[in-house]
């Protein structure tokens, strides 16, 4: 048997992985519009089926937030 934990997560929240995946837009840019309110920071680090559905609204109306390479340089 492992000993390893699961955790279990409400079918309605969801993590910013999940929700990059979901939406095809970058985590980075996610948090990004976070930052600017664009969107309402999720509960305790996850996500909302309201929240996943904000994102794809603005996903045609905003510029990407910025590039991760970029902080890098």
């Amino acid at each position: 048997m492992s000993s390893a934990t699961v955790q279990i997560v409400s079918p309605e929240l969801y993590t910013a992985v999940r929700v990059a995946k979901m939406t095809k837009i970058p985590r980075a840019t996610l948090q990004h519009w976070i930052a600017t309110r664009k969107i309402a920071a999720p509960r305790v680090n996850f996500w909302s089926d309201a929240q996943i559905e904000k994102a794809r609204e603005l996903k045609g109306t905003l510029k990407p937030g910025p590039s991760l390479d970029a902080d890098r340089s």
